[in-house]
């Protein structure tokens, strides 16, 4: 039997908002999603993956702030 997967779960698993994943999800447009269909995948398939992608660009969206390096590492050192 074929293990699956929802949106839900992984965005739990992901600690993202369920409902933002899925508003992201129905932005991508999938050619194979139904919106009937609750987002529900097999694991590995195709669909999965693309799944899978979305879920991280908005994990690499929410991580985008990028941490000012301590003040010694921009001192610039020339030899004279």
């Amino acid at each position: 039997m074929a293990k699956i997967t929802n949106a839900a779960w992984m965005a739990y698993a992901a600690g993202l908002d369920p409902d933002r994943f899925r508003e992201a999800l129905r932005d991508a447009d999938f050619p194979w999603y139904e919106p009937a269909d609750d987002w529900t995948v097999e694991l590995g398939s195709p669909e999965h993956e693309a799944v899978r992608t979305v879920l991280l660009l908005l994990l690499l969206k929410r991580k985008q702030v990028t941490p000012e390096a301590p003040a010694h590492a921009k001192k610039i050192h020339r030899k004279h």
